[in-house]
This record gives structure tokens, sequence and C-alpha cells, in this order.
């Protein structure tokens, strides 16, 4: 089991994702949802909603919080580590996404549908700097086409559109460079132009 040293775990999650993969034995590794809360461990809006199916292309689709705060989350089999999975260490801000895509390409998993945790939101956060963010994240994605978990071209550049748009807003909105923003604007459209109606809606 993962734990943030900043997060914390409800009552029986470990109790309940443990019997969750007990009572699965084909499935290697189990999720939650959780709740987010500031520093003084106050609830920030709604628990989250994460996704049980079509794990893998959900995370490379960026569809929404699909495994919600993965290193205050997962529990999985040793079976994973004696596989040799492991972070990789060139990647700060998204070790976590390019491991929950190993896991996904390679297990079954079990998603729980109650919030077993709390992940903890602070202003100062690794995921605020968005520069190694968008490097980390970036280089995730060009590991995961090297590993070609993608499963078509065309789902691809999906993706890596969908990747940019995120970039976009993030150094739109909160890194103050509109004009980095609309580079990626402007990428994102250029490899997907389906995308160009969602930036419209964002925009608005």
């Amino acid at each position: 089991a993962l734990l943030d040293a900043d997060d914390t775990f409800l009552p029986g999650n470990l109790e309940t994702k443990i019997n969750a993969l007990k009572n699965d034995p084909d499935a290697a590794w189990t999720f939650s949802n959780l709740q987010h809360i500031d520093e003084h461990s106050q609830p920030i809006g709604e628990p989250t909603n994460g996704k049980g199916d079509h794990v893998l292309d959900r995370i490379l689709l960026w569809n929404g919080e699909t495994i919600p705060g993965p290193c205050s989350n997962l529990v999985f089999r040793r079976k994973v580590i004696d596989d040799g999975l492991r972070f990789d260490g060139q990647f700060s801000t998204a070790a976590d996404q390019d491991f929950c895509l190993q896991l996904a390409s390679r297990y079954r998993s079990v998603f729980i549908r109650k919030v077993l945790a709390h992940y903890r939101l602070l202003p100062g956060s690794m995921s605020r700097n968005i520069a190694v963010m968008e490097k980390d994240h970036i280089g995730v994605y060009q590991k995961a086409r090297k590993l070609q978990l993608f499963h078509s071209g065309s789902f691809r550049r999906k993706c890596f559109s969908n990747l940019y748009l995120i970039l976009a807003g993030s150094w739109w909105v909160n890194g103050k460079n509109k004009r980095r923003g609309m580079l990626f604007m402007i990428r994102s459209v250029l490899l997907y132009p389906p995308n160009f109606m969602k930036l419209l809606r964002k925009l608005k």
C-alpha cells in the first residue's frame, strides 16, 4: 500500500482493499474514491469519482480522474514488485501517472466506489510547478508510445492532443503565461482538429 506523507487513510481502508483482492484472485491491484482536503484537513469540494473500466485508455485520454491520488490510494499484490514494476525516477510530478499506466497495461484492477482516503491539496505542491509538469507528462506519454500503450495512431494523436489542452490551461490560468498556453492550444488542435470545439467551450 502507498501513502504520501501529507495524506491519510480512513478507517477500514486497508481491510476493504485487501478483501477486494482476496475476493478477486485475478486482480493484482485496487483503488478507491477519496476526499480532497486542505491544509487544515477540511473537505474541498465533492468526493472524487474514479473509473473502474477501460482504465488504461481513460488515463491516456485524461478522461476525468480515473485513479484518484494514486500514491495514497493504490494497494497491490507483491507480485507487482516481484515482476519488476517500479516508479521511474526520471519523472517527479508524473511518476504516479507512469506507474499507473504500467499497472493498467499489465494487470487487472478492482475499483471500490467508497471514499477510503483523504488527499491533501497544498498551494506549494509539486503539481503547481507547471514547467516540471510539462516536461514530466510529455515524457510519460513519449515513454507510453515506446511501450506501444496506444492501440492506434488516431488514438495516440487524440491522447497527446488532450494532454496539450491540459498543459495549455495550466499555463494560461495557473502559470499566467498566455503565450505558452496559446502554443499548446495550437499544438493540440493541429494534432486532433475535433478538439477545436472543446477548446472553444473552455474559452467561453
